[in-house]
């Protein structure tokens, strides 16, 4: 797959620094993104316009205000400032304003720059894109970049959405320009590369692994996060049809194809064509056969209950006599006599009741269980069930 390179109308549609300014991060970004795994348009729209966006067009390297209103990080430990001066020296600079010594520190090192002695190293354009791309990898922003989700783009940079309706705008811009596509998946930036998920697993990039299988026609049962046996053997469809090794795990190479628009996906057999639900009932089909309990249970639940309303009825009309019956369980329970008495409620009246409520309980369970019935052998004869 042939690497994505920015040009100059993409950094000038947001940008309102000098040419020379915009040459260097063209020149900067496309040799900086390959090494973070994120030289992909959708990744770079994103890094681009919420840059932009925090640099004022990438024409304000430094905070404003002056030392006077600098000051105010005077003693903010959560910063690193511990010793007078350090608030004023270390305040904002770079494309997302660098704050704070302890920051000023940790980057540089990340770097192999001397930072805390040159914190005005950190205006330069070069340095600046350096820290940038450090910090997107640091948060693992790449992935919700990739996924093109501004919000949660925004929330891991500015811990909020302040500057939400212009950074959406930007990015959109550079969306359109670069003909960027989303994807669920990013496995080949920086936030999934060294990441193999495995049965067991759970978190937001099993969620992303199952909503890309499914999207592809693979049956991955509930979209949780969770990483079951049902979604196991839609991995090990996935690579048996991609030529991959059938592990069931996915990892780096798995990644790569998911990633690929050419992925393979999942086609159901001719044969599904006539399959009926008792069908997959007898195959053993995992969701069909609990469908099929799940019914049953509806079933006995409602019978029950409709006999114990007529058992109720016919007490209360005399065509049976089952008062006697009918205390004695209720004083089975303990307090169960008192209850009723003081919500002036008949022991036969409660019987009533209570086959009311199995009756409807059973009435949609049984509903519910045949909706889903109906739905997953659908789903299975079109190719979305394994």
């Amino acid at each position: 797959m042939s690497k994505f390179l920015i040009e100059m109308q993409h950094v000038k549609a947001v940008s309102r620094a000098s040419s020379a300014v915009n040459q260097e991060i063209v020149d900067t970004v496309n040799e900086l993104a390959p090494k973070y795994f994120a030289d992909d348009p959708m990744i770079l729209a994103h890094f681009l316009a919420q840059l932009s966006h925090e640099s004022m067009g990438f024409s304000q390297m430094e905070e404003l205000g002056g030392p006077k209103y600098w000051a105010k990080y005077e003693g903010r430990k959560d910063l690193g400032n511990t010793k007078p001066g350090y608030g004023v020296k270390y305040h904002g600079r770079g494309l997302l304003q660098l704050t704070g010594y302890a920051n000023y520190q940790r980057y540089g090192k990340k770097l192999g720059i001397d930072l805390v002695n040159n914190p005005e190293l950190a205006t330069r354009i070069d340095i600046g894109l350096q820290i940038a791309f450090e910090y997107w990898k640091e948060r693992r922003i790449f992935s919700k970049a990739k996924a093109n989700d501004v919000i949660a783009v925004t929330k891991a940079i500015n811990g909020g959405t302040n500057g939400l309706a212009d950074r959406k705008a930007l990015t959109l811009k550079l969306i359109n320009i670069m003909d960027a596509k989303p994807s669920l998946v990013g496995a080949t930036n920086v936030d999934d590369f060294d990441k193999i998920l495995s049965k067991g697993d759970s978190g937001p990039k099993v969620r992303r692994v199952q909503l890309t299988l499914s999207n592809l026609g693979y049956h991955v049962g509930l979209v949780d996060g969770k990483f079951g046996e049902i979604l196991k053997q839609a991995v090990m469809k996935f690579q048996e049809n991609n030529g991959l090794v059938i592990d069931g795990v996915v990892g780096q190479q798995t990644w790569d194809v998911l990633n690929n628009p050419d992925a393979v996906g999942f086609t159901a057999p001719e044969s599904r064509a006539e399959l009926t639900e008792k069908d997959l009932v007898h195959e053993k089909e995992p969701i069909a056969q609990l469908s099929w309990r799940q019914k049953l249970i509806g079933k006995i639940q409602t019978w029950f209950g409709i006999g114990t309303v007529a058992v109720g009825t016919g007490n209360a009309t005399g065509f049976l006599d089952v008062s006697e019956w009918s205390d004695d369980v209720t004083n089975s329970v303990s307090h169960g006599r008192t209850i009723l008495d003081v919500l002036g409620v008949s022991s036969t009246e409660a019987v009533i009741a209570i086959g009311v409520v199995f009756a409807v309980l059973g009435l949609v369970s049984w509903y519910v269980s045949k909706r889903v019935s109906s739905v997953n052998t659908e789903n299975y004869k079109s190719g979305r069930t394994l």
